[in-house]
């Protein structure tokens, strides 16, 4: 268990310093990114309500960029930009 929660622990960070939850996966051996966000997700939950409300307003200012950066792109198809945008609310969703 301590290993899991170590894990855990290092998403946080590594999503603080605002690596991608790709990156984080492929850091700490998670098998997608899905566990990394459930890691970060875990830890997150073991912070106090205020830290907790911290955390969630930096993911939404991040989701916000990307999905702004998103509908910039004029060059992304709009199949693509669909695609990108879902998977964005999917994990304002998940992180919410």
């Amino acid at each position: 268990m301590e290993q899991v929660s170590e894990r855990d622990e290092q998403a946080l960070a590594f999503r603080q310093q605002g690596r991608s939850f790709v990156k984080i996966a492929a850091l700490l051996g998670f098998e997608s990114s899905r566990g990394a966000v459930m890691a970060y997700r875990r830890a997150a939950l073991q912070r106090s309500p205020e830290e907790q409300a911290t955390l969630r307003a930096e993911e939404e200012r991040r989701f916000d960029a990307m999905a702004k950066k998103v509908r910039a792109d004029s060059a992304l198809p709009k199949a693509d930009a669909a695609k990108r945008l879902a998977r964005i609310e999917r994990l304002r969703a998940m992180l919410a």
